[in-house]
């Protein structure tokens, strides 16, 4: 994608320092299981025992595609955060969300990862037991934070779009309590495993931590599970389900010359909000609901139940959903990606994507799949005759102005 073109560099970065790392621990590593081979079966547990004969490149292809997901999610993260930061007129009420979101999945990569990284590359967890506890609650903290702006996004597009005459209720100030009562939401149900009600440690495959199966209370999973799974998972069905069927009836109640240019936008309406659910959906189906599955079945018939490898993907999958969520709401949103062109300050970089820009707008438009959420939105508001003062229009003349030219 044009959106991200500096990724191509962290490829480069990946190779060169996964390689130096591997090197690195690789006697490490070795003198580690040589030490251990003096342990029989009746001194290790099974699990132990699964751990000590779990193959080393396992944990090695772990560590290097967690550590491509933290190069990636990094920088277009902070392309996302830079483009708000330059933008002002992308910084409304809906963004807030997106902009909270962003912020979530950057500390996720900051503070969460790097232990699991590290400890992947070691074969083994390489910190004390306080760092196991500490980084088993950042990741669970910040995952829930990420799992209910999730929710708050898909409610706030329902009422956007399903209701826009109630649409003035969603203020910028509303926004930001929205957002701070997700990361509350997220850090009561984080700090209720410090409390006493389960607790943190070393999850199966003994490189990232989390809930401690071995010693989580029945309830605190069953509340987790319908409270931080299933329940914020049918709302966004829901909201996504009624926002399609809004678009589809009011193409199919509203009488339009199918030549003219407002039945094709509402006919882009449609497939761009269908495209969007199915987005929504899957990624977070594919994300969290394998990592859902390990946790239950552990839960029910042990932690020693399932291959690691079993244990090991889905984690990977949960920790890239940070990657995801940008992607999702930022680049695929044609506004925003001319606002990022705008504020790139290499005029030759610049005008080479906006020129690219505008000739897929051109192609797009001769084929009737135009990607513009905005422009589509405005669109359905008209047909109901309301106005949404917290919809982004277009470009300010005066905030939108593209920094000083530099040649490249």
């Amino acid at each position: 994608m044009i959106f991200f073109v500096a990724i191509h560099n962290h490829l480069i970065i990946v190779v060169i320092v996964t390689s130096c790392i591997f090197i690195l621990v690789d006697t490490a590593m070795t003198r580690t299981l040589e030490n251990v081979t003096n342990y029989t079966s009746e001194d290790l547990s099974e699990l132990e025992i699964k751990r000590l004969n779990y193959p080393r490149w396992g944990h090695t292809i772990f560590a290097v595609l967690l550590l491509f997901v933290e190069l990636f999610g990094f920088t277009e993260i902070c392309f996302i955060l830079f483009t708000f930061f330059k933008t002002k007129h992308l910084r409304s009420a809906t963004n807030i969300f997106v902009i909270a979101l962003c912020v979530a999945d950057l500390c996720m990569l900051i503070l969460g990862c790097p232990f699991s990284v590290i400890s992947a590359f070691n074969g083994q967890w390489a910190f004390s037991k306080a760092v196991c506890v500490l980084s088993g609650f950042i990741v669970y903290f910040l995952g829930l934070t990420q799992l209910y702006l999730l929710v708050a996004i898909s409610v706030d597009r329902y009422i956007v779009i399903t209701k826009p005459l109630q649409s003035a209720l969603i203020t910028k100030r509303v926004a930001v309590l929205s957002c701070i009562g997700c990361y509350v939401g997220g850090f009561f149900w984080a700090v209720l495993p410090l409390a006493g009600w389960s607790q943190y440690g070393l999850e199966a495959p003994g490189v990232f931590c989390g809930l401690d199966i071995e010693n989580t209370q029945f309830s605190y999973s069953l509340t987790i599970f319908f409270t931080c799974f299933l329940f914020p998972f049918i709302i966004m069905c829901f909201c996504y389900y009624r926002i399609y069927s809004t678009i589809r009836n009011i193409n199919k109640t509203t009488v339009w010359d199918i030549t003219s240019r407002v039945a094709r936008k509402n006919l882009r309406l449609e497939k761009k909000m269908m495209r969007t659910c199915i987005l929504m959906c899957c990624s977070f189906w594919i994300c969290w609901f394998p990592y859902a599955l390990v946790f239950f079945w552990q839960v029910l018939f042990g932690v020693d139940s399932l291959p690691l490898v079993l244990t090991e993907i889905p984690a990977l999958a949960a920790k890239s959903q940070g990657v995801l969520n940008p992607l999702i709401y930022g680049a695929t949103n044609k506004m925003f990606r001319q606002s990022f062109y705008n504020s790139l300050p290499c005029k030759r970089l610049r005008e080479i994507l906006m020129k690219r820009e505008e000739e897929k707008t051109h192609n797009s438009e001769e084929s009737g799949t135009e990607d513009g959420p905005e422009r589509e939105v405005t669109t359905l508001k008209n047909t109901n005759n309301a106005v949404n003062p917290n919809a982004v229009g277009p470009a300010e003349s005066a905030d939108s102005k593209a920094p000083t030219n530099s040649e490249c």
